[in-house]
């Protein structure tokens, strides 16, 4: 699904590489930082989603980005945070981008875009202070902290009037307990520090000792005992059901319950050992059934069986020798009927048969030279050519003609040549005929088509001569029209019997006799072939459509022969 169609997107692009030139891979996500906006002309809610554009062959990415101001959506001016994440390293750290409609083709290039500030990390410039603007001074008005982050006293102003009463009093002030609602004290005033827990000598810390027991004496529920103890109480951790940290654990109350609470079992109490319930140790050579690496596998008990869980044949147990039974080495020269290497075929029983195994003919004994019987070679001079016999050539590599060898890739021939059977000739010289084999017709209709038969191939950079026999019939209101198909950059020029000329999409048109009388057209033509091979194909139609067909003939030919 695609955004409505009022929303505008706008192209986004860059192209990542490093110091050596290697295009970077991995990708770019955008990801908005408005959680939906509305589009009330399409009547659509449209929700937050990151866009990922993934980097192609040469680090390059291209995608469309839904606009920040489209007039269209609400709310407008949110950003998009662009995150790079590349395969062999990091990214620039992620950062904001506005996409505006009004962005001119191509787009936005993110390698030379600024990143967009957010919201609250926008800087803006101070216009007026304190209702102040222009060069606005600060002397006189606001006094600076000193290092201990406090207004320094010479800074503080005088204060033009002090206190004139404290609670109610004037003038040079006494206040007693009550006066601040404090607790008054028989005696004078407590100076010090007062520990309940001794007899005071200050005779003002007595009082207030006795006013405090007095207090304790009194209160509703005074404590008399702990966990069953009076006086200086001391609590053990097992006072009030805990574990000591210093018993290691040896005050449980029931060891075995607290194993079964473990998930422990029987095991965790057993010792090492060698005996009934015992632990035995990972590495006890006393394991019933184990075999022991030090025996290195004497202790199995069947050998012959082990060697055949391991899929080992009887050679497995044999000795190298020379004698039955032993087995030989790879490289032992005492194998029975072995061809030896150092021996280069010199040992093999009969060279005949293994020659004709290797289906070696009779010229592989031969020798090279000129006489009777010698093998000659390929630039063997003309007198060892001509020395070969006219019924065989022993190499496969020359045609027979006049009494003579002639070389298959080359040469020259005197006084004629006889060829029984067909020739093929392939370059100059080429001849190519087809002939239509049957009548085709076209009703009602001036589209030029291929004829099914009158089409022959050519190669390229080459040159033709073409002759064309057409033989059709028809109405004479149909008649007949035709052209040329030919390769891409080839050149078809023709002319006709009436000396008419044009090029291959050139039409020439020619009358048909009415009926069923059969008439003929002749055309001649070059073509000259470029860098594209292919075929030169004959298409023709009906001139005006007419409901009687206009048929071409059997035995219509074309004829291309190969000039250059």
């Amino acid at each position: 699904m695609a955004l409505p169609a009022n929303y505008s997107v706008v192209p986004v692009f860059g192209r990542y590489i490093d110091f050596t030139g290697a295009p970077m891979q991995g990708t770019v996500t955008f990801t908005p930082s408005q959680r939906y906006v509305t589009n009330p002309g399409a009547d659509v809610l449209i929700f937050s989603a990151p866009l990922v554009a993934t980097l192609d062959e040469t680090g390059a990415f291209s995608i469309d980005i839904p606009a920040t101001d489209d007039p269209d959506v609400t709310p407008q001016g949110f950003t998009w945070t662009v995150t790079e994440a590349f395969n062999n390293r990091s990214g620039r750290s992620p950062f904001s981008i506005s996409v505006p409609v009004s962005t001119a083709a191509p787009g936005i290039d993110l390698v030379t875009v600024a990143p967009v500030l957010p919201a609250d990390e926008v800087q803006y410039i101070v216009t007026s202070l304190d209702g102040m603007t222009g060069a606005v001074s600060l002397e006189g008005k606001y006094a600076p902290l000193g290092e201990d982050g406090k207004i320094p006293a010479e800074n503080i102003p005088s204060i033009s009037s002090g206190v004139t009463s404290v609670n109610g009093a004037s003038g040079v002030v006494s206040l007693g307990a009550a006066d601040v609602g404090a607790l008054s004290i028989a005696g004078g005033t407590m100076q010090g520090p007062l520990n309940l827990h001794e007899e005071p000598t200050d005779p003002s810390q007595a009082a207030t000792k006795a006013y405090v027991d007095s207090a304790v004496e009194g209160a509703g529920a005074p404590v008399t005992s702990v966990n069953g103890q009076e006086g200086a109480v001391v609590l053990s951790a097992s006072d009030v059901g805990a574990l000591g940290s210093t018993q290691d654990l040896s005050d449980l109350a029931d060891p075995s319950l607290a194993r079964d609470n473990l998930g422990l079992t029987a095991i965790a109490t057993a010792s090492f050992g060698t005996g009934p319930g015992d632990v035995a140790a990972g590495d006890d050579s006393r394991i019933t059934g184990a075999l022991q690496s030090s025996a290195n596998l004497s202790d199995l008990p069947d050998p012959a069986t082990a060697r055949t869980n391991l899929g080992l044949g009887p050679a497995a147990t044999l000795e190298l020798g020379t004698t039955v039974g032993t087995v030989a080495a790879g490289d032992d020269l005492r194998f029975a009927g072995a061809l030896q290497k150092t021996a280069n075929l010199a040992d093999l029983a009969d060279a005949v048969t293994a020659r004709t195994s290797l289906g070696l003919g009779t010229s592989a004994t031969r020798a090279v030279g000129t006489a009777s019987g010698d093998v000659a070679a390929g630039n063997a001079p003309t007198a060892a050519v001509t020395a070969h016999t006219a019924g065989s050539d022993p190499h496969g590599d020359r045609a027979y003609a006049d009494g003579k060898f002639l070389q298959l890739t080359g040469g020259t021939v005197s006084g004629n040549v006889a060829v029984n059977g067909n020739l093929t000739v392939s370059g100059i010289g080429q001849v190519q005929f087809a002939r239509k084999t049957a009548d085709e017709s076209v009703t009602s209709s001036t589209t030029l088509q291929n004829d099914n038969h009158l089409i022959l191939p050519v190669v390229a950079n080459a040159t033709y001569t073409l002759f064309l026999m057409c033989i059709f019939s028809g109405a004479t209101t149909g008649d007949i029209k035709f052209d040329w198909a030919v390769p891409s950059g080839s050149v078809l020029r023709w002319s006709d019997q009436t000396g008419v000329s044009g090029l291959h999409s050139d039409v020439d048109v020619y009358s048909a006799p009415g009926g069923s009388t059969q008439v003929a057209f002749q055309i001649w033509a070059t073509v000259v072939t470029s860098s594209n091979a292919g075929n030169v194909q004959f298409r023709w139609a009906q001139n005006a459509s007419d409901a009687t067909a206009t048929i071409v003939r059997a035995n219509s030919s074309l004829q291309l022969t190969r000039v250059a």
